[in-house]
């Protein structure tokens, strides 16, 4: 169980990573917080379904299948996206238009990277960190 346990970690760890590398293709600067937004939105709206969803679960068929059923949802949510998911390029759905929009708008600033120092400095970035910190401690 910890072994699996670990597993899951590993890819939510990977989840949080794609979901900003995926912002930053899909979308210009200017609206990746936007898409960084929701994606964070859908993660906390799955953290408040879950629970309910496995308990529903596990008193309908029980705990082992509820372990089984909310694995392969995950699986076959992942399964669906590497099925359908194409970065901007390679999407044929995707007009010349809207690619150019996606480009164009990639192009609009390079900021420097900052310090941790600067990070840690900025009463924004504390208060963001302090209200995951203490709204998602799972």
């Amino acid at each position: 169980m910890a072994f699996f346990r670990g597993l899951r970690g590993v890819s939510e760890a990977a989840a949080i990573s794609a979901g900003a590398k995926t912002a930053a293709i899909w979308f210009p600067i200017r609206e990746r917080s936007i898409a960084t937004g929701w994606f964070t939105t859908g993660t906390s709206i799955g953290a408040m379904v879950a629970p309910p969803l496995v308990v529903w679960l596990s008193v309908i068929w029980g705990w082992r299948e509820a372990f089984i059923g909310t694995g392969l949802l995950g699986v076959g949510v992942s399964l669906l996206w590497l099925a359908l998911y194409r970065n901007p390029e390679n999407h044929p759905r995707l007009t010349a238009e809207e690619h150019a929009y996606i480009k164009g708008g990639q192009q609009d600033a390079v900021l420097p990277k900052p310090s941790v120092r600067q990070v840690l400095g900025n009463r924004e970035s504390c208060g963001i960190a302090a209200g995951r910190f203490l709204t998602e401690p799972a």
